[in-house]
């Protein structure tokens, strides 16, 4: 069976895949559009944050606070800290025992020490100078005085036991006087010489630093070395090379070093623990970050950013980080180190630092912080030079979030105009077949014959004007049925005359040889037939015979009614039959007939009657 294809089927076929189409591709342009919309209103807003920020933020301050401190010296302290001397500021500092982040106490008066040594009881903390000649005394309470005392001979560093404060020189222990400076050596000693020594707070028991820094000595309280454990980092900073290690320090039942960072030592097996402590001794309680960290933690809440920081470039692809506005797991301690992911990054580290330039990253995979986009730009202090950089970043979740929120927007208006398609598409088929079928039975009924049939129209112009062409069709078709119809009545009512005419005359014709072969009525036979417009004329003398010339009249008359009924009907077919040959009219020519002639027209019933 052979399938046929609508006209509506046509218009859904066609016009809803072309939509379909329509709507794929301009929604593919409108993700794209958004896409790269969404990615440069990222950069412009991150690059304007990044340039707030670096504005913002005190140059000369955040100088001053990035430079890691190195402890020379560290020993008990306080309650929850260590005290250390740093080098590099030329300060007392106090160390957080959590965190390893390190506070100024004061300005460290004086020669840098090379060990020191604290006394809870009386506050007062102890130092070595002078390449361990002197003695200095530092009274940590509201006073901050200071004096010095000269050594009877060189120490190589200070600790306390027992509450006393001892000196060690070589493998030699002394009992040092903090009033008079004497030193009085003791009966025990070390067995080796160390690089640094804390005890446990009696003297039962101490620890001591081996001189290249890689082993920590268990001795007892007669001086013997209890046992060596060799020093190592933890499991998870495997990968790391070990740092070098300055100073040793006991507090609440643990052994802390002084290196690049705070570090802590488990006794028992050697593993040294930094990745807890803050590197470069940062603190996140110093006044200076505390004033920004605020403010950085404010404009990434504001701006719905994933990081806010500022960093410093190492050189190579290293850098490490100074403030962090992110809270949580994912806060980065001040002067933790990070590598950047690859020589874009580096380039664009390289723009920042050297040419002062803002920088803007792609969107790019870090190893620790997932896919980032990022933006860089330079911290200016007051000589024109880079201190820092202002970073700003955006996850790339929160772009494929509002990338995703666009799509769905164009599968929605995608979706709409595919029903408002498909709705459009039954209307118009709707319109364009109502009117058609219409014209179709219209069209059926003018060729069944129907031409006054009504026509609709519709409502668009085109079926209008095929309606008006069918319309002026039938009318003409009407127009020449009726024609027809006129011309076929004309044409068979003169063929009924002609041939009624020529019956007559053919009768005539007969009755007259009849007639003239008879001799009785061979005289009076003698006469013609005439046939006018109006009607039909028999002329002839009068027969002898009544009977003959009745039966004549009888047949003419029969005859004459046959064509005058052919020929149509007339108000006064007598007058009008003797109107048109008026030499046959004796009442108009006023004269009468000849004597013994038959001039009779055909009587007809209802036509009038003429005289017998």
């Amino acid at each position: 069976m052979r399938s046929t294809l609508t006209f509506q089927t046509l218009i859904l076929w066609m016009i809803a895949p072309l939509l379909l189409v329509l709507s794929l591709a301009w929604g593919s342009l409108v993700y794209d559009s958004v896409n790269k919309t969404i990615l440069a209103g990222f950069d412009r807003k991150l690059l304007n944050i990044s340039g707030n920020l670096a504005v913002l933020i005190d140059a000369e301050a955040h100088q001053a606070y990035q430079i890691p401190r190195k402890v020379a010296a560290l020993c008990d302290g306080s309650a929850d800290a260590l005290f250390g001397y740093d080098a590099n500021g030329k300060s007392l500092l106090a160390i957080d025992r959590k965190n390893g982040g390190a506070r100024v106490i004061q300005p460290w008066p004086g020669e840098a020490p090379s060990s020191m040594a604290f006394d809870r009881s009386t506050q007062r903390l102890f130092a070595l100078i002078d390449s361990g000649r002197k003695l200095l005394l530092l009274d940590l309470d509201e006073t901050h005085h200071t004096s010095s005392l000269t050594l009877p001979e060189r120490m190589d560093g200070l600790f306390m036991a027992a509450g006393s404060l001892r000196a060690r020189s070589g493998t030699r222990v002394f009992a040092v006087d903090p009033k008079t400076g004497h030193c009085e050596a003791e009966e025990t000693g070390l067995p080796e010489p160390v690089r640094s020594l804390a005890s446990h707070g009696s003297d039962d028991e101490s620890f001591a630093l081996s001189q290249d820094g890689k082993a920590l000595l268990h001795i007892d309280g007669k001086g013997k070395l209890a046992e060596r454990v060799s020093l190592r980092l933890e499991d998870k900073a495997s990968g790391d090379e070990m740092p070098e290690l300055q100073a040793l320090a006991f507090a609440e039942g643990k052994i802390f070093a002084s290196g690049p960072s705070l570090a802590g030592i488990d006794v028992k097996s050697g593993i040294v623990a930094v990745n807890d402590f803050s590197s470069g001794y940062f603190s996140e309680q110093d006044p200076f970050y505390l004033r920004y960290r605020k403010a950085l933690i404010d404009t990434r809440k504001a701006a719905n950013l994933t990081y806010c920081y500022t960093y410093v470039y190492l050189g190579g692809d290293m850098i490490y980080y100074v403030l962090d506005g992110t809270e949580g797991p994912d806060h980065s301690l001040p002067g933790s180190e990070d590598r950047l992911p690859d020589a874009k990054s580096i380039e664009g580290a390289q723009w920042v630092q050297f040419l002062k330039r803002p920088w803007v990253s792609d969107i790019q995979q870090w190893e620790q912080w997932g896919l980032l986009k990022s933006s860089s730009h330079p911290i200016v202090n007051a000589a024109g030079d880079t201190v820092a950089v202002a970073g700003a970043d955006v996850n790339i979740t929160i772009i494929k979030e509002k990338t995703r929120w666009a799509v769905f927007a164009v599968l929605f208006v995608g979706v709409g105009f595919l029903v408002a398609a498909s709705f459009v598409s039954l209307k118009i088929a709707h319109s364009l077949i109502r009117p058609l079928r219409s014209l179709k039975e219209s069209a059926l009924r003018i060729a069944a014959g129907n031409y006054s049939a009504a026509i609709a129209s519709g409502n668009s112009r085109e079926t209008a004007s095929l309606a008006r062409t069918l319309g002026m069709l039938g009318e003409r078709l009407a127009e020449q049925q009726s024609r027809s119809r006129d011309y076929q009545e004309r044409l068979h009512r003169r063929r009924r005359h002609t041939t009624l005419a020529r019956a007559l005359e053919d009768f005539t014709a007969r009755h007259t040889i009849a007639d003239q072969a008879s001799s009785a009525l061979s005289k009076s036979a003698t006469g013609n037939c005439w046939r006018g417009l109006d009607g039909v004329f028999w002329h002839a003398p009068a027969l002898e015979s009544e009977v003959g010339a009745a039966c004549l009249r009888a047949r003419l008359t029969c005859l004459g009614r046959q064509l005058l009924a052919a020929q149509g009907e007339a108000a006064d077919i007598p007058s009008a039959m003797l109107a048109s040959t008026p030499s046959c009219s004796p009442a108009r020519a006023g004269i009468p007939p000849p004597a013994g002639s038959i001039m009779q027209p055909v009587n007809l019933p209802g036509y009038g009657s003429a005289p017998p």
